[in-house]
């Protein structure tokens, strides 16, 4: 066996951190805060709606309504996520009308801003 001097363990011991010697170093790894444009497109725009948001008011705003059964289909989106959709329309000022089919099911449809001012 073999004696190792003091203050150190192992044949493989690591040097010790020095961590303000790390901070005085350039990083290597800089992203850029905004990425070049080769292809000169324009950027998104942030007020533009997503895609599924886009198909649940189209559900929506049909003349028969939709249920969250179809909700779900069409998005993906489990029925949680489909009713808290629906109440962020509604804190938006929205006006949503909520219905019963003769099967029990709710039915929720977009009700125009003028039908609700008279």
């Amino acid at each position: 066996m073999v004696r190792l001097p003091t203050g150190v363990h192992s044949v493989t011991a690591k040097a010790k951190r020095n961590p303000a010697a790390e901070l005085q170093t350039e990083p290597t790894n800089i992203i850029d805060a905004q990425p070049d444009r080769s292809d000169n497109a324009p950027a998104p725009s942030p007020s533009k709606p997503s895609k599924k948001s886009a198909q649940v008011i189209a559900l929506l705003e049909a003349e028969d309504g939709t249920t969250i059964v179809d909700l779900c289909a069409a998005t993906g989106w489990q029925a949680h996520t489909c009713r808290a959709f629906l109440t962020g329309l509604r804190k938006k000022g929205r006006v949503l009308e909520r219905s019963h089919r003769a099967d029990g099911a709710s039915v929720y449809k977009l009700v125009a801003v003028e039908a609700v001012s008279q």
